[in-house]
């Protein structure tokens, strides 16, 4: 999920959107001399070129966000717990398996 191929899958998918939608399409943004306090030495600065270079960093970053998130979100102690209730609650209304698993979640719940 995190490679240049989903990058470039996302940037064409993007891209045929912007098309049905008619929108102008990105442009790279020009270049700005960087203030001398800010400069490091004497090597060049370096600008993106195309418009996938402006938009990579972007890109991970938010996927980097939401991935994060995610895993916040669903690995927390008390989200285990319910979903182990939840388990056992479709478990137990399906008739001939309840009985086969009711003491490994009962024994899962009491350690949660």
């Amino acid at each position: 999920m995190r490679n240049d191929i989903k990058f470039d899958h996302f940037g064409e998918k993007v891209e045929a959107v912007r098309i049905n939608v008619d929108v102008v399409g990105p442009a790279v943004p020009r270049k700005r001399k960087v203030q001398v306090r800010f400069q490091v030495g004497n090597g060049e600065d370096s600008f993106p070129v195309t418009e996938k270079e402006v938009y990579r960093p972007q890109y991970f970053e938010a996927l980097d966000l939401a991935v994060t998130g995610i895993q916040e979100r669903f690995g927390q102690p008390g989200y285990r717990v319910l979903q182990n209730i939840e388990d056992l609650l479709i478990k137990a209304s399906q008739p001939g398996r309840f009985c086969d698993r009711i003491g490994v979640r009962l024994q899962i719940l009491r350690r949660g």
